[in-house]
C-alpha cells in the first residue's frame, strides 16, 4: 500500500481509529519493515499512510472498530490503476 500512496495515486483510506503499526519505510526500495514497538527510526503507518493520502487529494476516513471490515486495520480504496 505504501508504494501506492507515495507514487501520487488517488484513492480512499479507511483507518481503525485509536490504532498503531510501527514501520520504517524506505521509498526508493518500496520495503516497508513493521516493528512489534516503536523505533527511533519508525514512523505510524497508518499516520503516514493518511497524511500522504490527504496530502495527495485523496479521501481519509478513521473508523471504529465495528464500521471496519472483521480483523482489518486499514484499508484502501483506488481510484486509479495503481503501478507500484
Amino acid at each position: 500500500m505504501l508504494p501506492v500512496i507515495t507514487n501520487n495515486n488517488k484513492f480512499y483510506l479507511l483507518a481503525l481509529s485509536q490504532n498503531q503499526v510501527q514501520c520504517k519505510f524506505e521509498p526508493q526500495t518500496n520495503k516497508v519493515e513493521i516493528y512489534t514497538e516503536a523505533t527511533e527510526d519508525s514512523v505510524d503507518l497508518l499516520d503516514f499512510a493518511a497524511t500522504k493520502t490527504f496530502l495527495q487529494g485523496g479521501k481519509v476516513y478513521i473508523l471504529e472498530k465495528e464500521e471496519m471490515p472483521k480483523n482489518t486495520k486499514v484499508l484502501a480504496i483506488f481510484r486509479y490503476p495503481a503501478y507500484a
